[in-house]
């Protein structure tokens, strides 16, 4: 198949004339279907191809075929660039779903989608889970009210402090957008980054009083580190002294987990996320060699830490020798679809059902 890529994915002379739009749309869900399924083992050049090859398509297929190809490659990390631009500008059955979920895009993309199309695109717009200032100024000048109300109501997009007067005095006169205010305020609190136990989020969470009452259940020899043969090697004792130090600069954060995690130093990277988080080091190191990853990619996601980082930390330490290539792929997937919201649930209930260390 991927030899097959470094050519062409389809004869493109078949898709001209009457007879060829017959082949297209079936061609067209073919290419994407196929692309959704092995894009995180394209290479740059492959994905390139498939970008020429599925642009050609959505020359000659109509609107039910661009939106099934939107909506099957829009949530992907690396689809083709070309296509989801060129679909963002589509008619709204098209572009909804890119401008709503696709990572590609960038600032510039969403700022010449909402100067060239209508409401219904800036309103798709409003609904991303991440924007920035610059993008929600211009949604905010244009002044349509459903964007408005979605932008208010969306705790995730980051809006100036001029945008932000604009919208608390409509507030004052409108019911509907004081309310939309006050949801975006119950979702920034949850989204905000838990990195200090003590903080007013942490509080709310429970986060450090959950994890108090679990360890007083947690059976002593599962605390006991040097028991473990996976983890018995390392010095995390030296390790939290350093994180310590590093808090005290200042310096502990995701950079310098990066740091660790990219050379393999385990010991220093638990430390560092249990002094983030107020959790032991020896319950992170218990999770973070389970096999059980589910529990511990909630925490991340609380954490909101990138999948960079996740990445990173699926190739250190012991998880380095208990997981397999596609087992990190996997993971990584899960971690890119689970929500904030869904992460902070999974972690309230961790007092109720307890973890899996193992």
């Amino acid at each position: 198949m991927y030899a097959a890529l470094k050519t062409e994915l389809v004869d493109m002379k078949l898709l001209d004339g009457e007879s060829g739009r017959g082949k297209s749309d079936e061609l067209v869900r073919h290419v994407s279907s196929l692309f959704a399924l092995t894009s995180e083992h394209c290479t740059d050049e492959q994905i390139y191809t498939y970008d020429v090859v599925l642009q050609r398509l959505a020359d000659v297929v109509d609107v039910d075929g661009r939106a099934f190809a939107s909506n099957k490659l829009c949530m992907l990390q690396n689809a083709p660039y070309g296509l989801m631009r060129r679909f963002a500008f589509d008619v709204i059955r098209v572009a909804g779903p890119v401008l709503r979920k696709s990572p590609v895009l960038s600032d510039q993309d969403l700022l010449d989608v909402s100067d060239e199309r209508g409401a219904d695109h800036m309103l798709a717009i409003s609904c991303r889970k991440d924007l920035s200032a610059k993008v929600t100024d211009l949604l905010i000048h244009y002044a349509h009210g459903p964007v408005l109300m979605q932008l208010a109501a969306n705790g995730r997009a980051q809006i100036s402090q001029k945008g932000m007067a604009f919208l608390r005095q409509m507030a004052a006169n409108d019911a509907k957008m004081a309310e939309s205010l006050k949801q975006r305020q119950a979702q920034h609190d949850q989204l905000r980054l838990v990195k200090n136990p003590t903080s007013p989020l942490a509080q709310e969470l429970n986060l450090t009083e959950i994890m108090r009452d679990l360890e007083a259940r947690i059976p002593p020899d599962k605390l006991d580190l040097s028991l473990d043969p996976y983890l018995a090697r390392y010095k995390f004792e030296a390790s939290a002294v350093r994180a310590k130090d590093l808090e005290k600069k200042s310096r502990l954060n995701e950079t310098s987990l990066l740091r660790y995690a990219g050379h393999d130093q385990f010991a220093d990277v638990i430390c560092g996320i249990a002094l983030m988080s107020g959790i032991s080091y020896k319950i992170i190191a218990r999770m973070m060699s389970s096999l059980h990853w589910e529990q511990v990619l909630c925490l991340f996601k609380v954490m909101r830490f990138s999948d960079r980082l996740v990445s990173e930390l699926l190739c250190c330490g012991p998880w380095k020798l208990r997981l397999s290539r596609n087992q990190c792929i996997a993971i990584l997937k899960q971690y890119r679809q689970m929500s904030v919201e869904e992460a902070h649930a999974k972690v309230l209930l961790w007092s109720q059902n307890g973890i899996i260390l193992d």
